[in-house]
């Protein structure tokens, strides 16, 4: 009986031997951790293009006559809002240096009691390193949350009402500014995506003028806007 399942096992490996092709070899062992290893890595750097409009309607003032404060503000028709970005993702995370302008039209001017027409433009900048939480749902679309800290400033022209008091100085003072921004992601292939997001800006005030003078406050600038991103 030994010697019979001794023939039977050598049948069986002789019939292994001819099922292999002629000159082949084992398969090594980390095979699959070479095949892995040789997979291109997805990109992990970015640039980014945004346009779209913000919500300004009013920029509220202060106007000082020599100790006297009288309160009023400027009437905006809202503008283009648009920016540029570069950065580097992560698979969780994104990390970015930004820039962003916009602009708006001043179509009215209230100081106290007395409201006039007015007819001038100004715009925003602001310069933020932003951070990014990002979540994939499914293979085409994602979304992001995010804050920045940075620097800004408000260009704001000077204007006459028609007693020709200068009561609304031009100012352009920049100082530090934050953000906050949602935003969904729409992947087109791995190197391209679309998206469209809402951006959330604390701008910095100002102070214009020798007499009188006007301080405008602080002001949050919302923005809705689509863009493109190429991952590279």
């Amino acid at each position: 009986m030994k010697r019979n399942a001794m023939s039977q096992a050598a049948g069986a490996a002789l019939l292994l031997a001819g099922a292999m092709p002629a000159g082949a070899e084992p398969l090594p062992a980390d095979l699959g951790a070479s095949a892995a290893s040789a997979a291109p890595a997805a990109p992990a750097y970015y640039a980014t293009v945004q346009l779209g409009r913000n919500n300004l309607n009013r920029w509220p003032a202060r106007v000082d006559f020599g100790g006297v404060g009288v309160d009023g503000e400027l009437g905006l028709e809202r503008g283009l809002h648009g920016g540029v970005a570069a950065g580097r993702q992560t698979e969780h995370a994104r990390f970015e240096l930004e820039y962003q302008y916009g602009r708006f039209d001043i179509r009215r001017m209230t100081l106290g009691p007395v409201s006039e027409a007015g007819s001038a433009a100004g715009h925003y900048q602001a310069l933020t390193v932003n951070a990014y939480r990002t979540a994939a749902w499914t293979e085409t679309l994602g979304g992001y949350a995010g804050v920045g800290l940075g620097w800004g400033a408000a260009t704001l022209p000077s204007l006459q009402m028609s007693n020709g008091c200068n009561c609304f100085a031009g100012t352009d003072h920049g100082g530090w500014l934050y953000q906050a921004r949602l935003g969904l992601d729409y992947r087109l292939a791995p190197a391209h995506e679309l998206f469209a997001q809402y951006t959330w800006l604390r701008m910095p005030g100002g102070t214009g003028g020798d007499g009188p003078t006007v301080s405008y406050e602080r002001r949050q600038v919302g923005a809705w806007s689509v863009g493109y991103r190429y991952h590279f």
